[in-house]
């Protein structure tokens, strides 16, 4: 069964938190999928990958590209990277039809921004009846993921 987690950001931003996130699923190994809401988000996160840390980036592919063979994936597509065994969810993209495939769906979402948190809530609305492992993270001030619930 597919774990659910929920990263609500509070102390950080997006663009501060996604790459940490991502880095921590290549150490262990695992192929990852982002999918943004929209090409000009997914546009964003691909030039975050680049170019978040001066001295290193993130190899990635991105819709244009051939994905089948890259370990991260940006995408705005719902069902694209079906393969990866990690996908992330940000700030409200809908569920793809067959998320099952993945070992974990990650959902981040900005705790600051209310209509995003909305979204979160109703996507854990909707899972929770499925009986899916659900599990929700809030960061602290201290830039950590505490574990709720």
């Amino acid at each position: 069964m597919t774990q659910v987690l929920f990263y609500h950001l509070t102390a950080t931003s997006m663009a501060e938190a996604l790459p940490t996130l991502v880095e921590k699923c290549l150490d262990r190994e695992w192929t990852v999928a982002i999918q943004a809401v929209g090409q000009e988000n997914a546009r964003q996160i691909d030039d975050l990958l680049w170019s978040y840390k001066p001295e290193s980036f993130l190899v990635h592919a991105n819709d244009d590209d051939d994905a089948s063979e890259a370990d991260v994936l940006v995408t705005a597509e719902p069902n694209k990277g079906v393969a990866h065994q990690i996908r992330f969810l940000l700030d409200g993209a809908p569920l793809p039809q067959n998320f099952e495939n993945h070992t974990r769906l990650m959902i981040v979402f900005d705790g600051q921004d209310e209509e995003k948190v909305a979204l979160a809530r109703d996507q854990w609305r909707e899972l929770k009846p499925k009986s899916h492992d659900l599990t929700y993270y809030k960061q602290t001030e201290e830039d950590r993921w505490e574990r709720n619930g």
